[in-house]
């Protein structure tokens, strides 16, 4: 999409949405209101892949963890 409303050739294009991506800002100003528009929203998405990426990496880790320390919640309201 840089490429389409900012007129970047295709690896400044494919630089722009892996900064934006990881956090770490734009290389060229983005001039053109679609192309803001286009930024903010890849940004949130790019964030909610993430952090669901990483909720999903980790929900086992932190299973186990819980069982590990005996801290299931549903066993002591049964046994109250």
């Amino acid at each position: 999409m840089f490429k389409t409303t900012e007129h970047l050739s295709p690896i400044d294009a494919f630089l722009n949405a892996v900064l934006v991506m990881t956090g770490l800002g734009l290389v060229n100003n983005v001039m053109t209101f679609s192309g803001k528009i286009w930024t903010s929203f890849y940004a949130i998405f790019s964030a909610i892949v993430f952090f669901s990426m990483l909720a999903i990496l980790f929900s086992p880790v932190l299973h186990r963890l819980l069982h590990y320390f005996h801290l299931d919640i549903e066993n002591k309201q049964k046994s109250d």
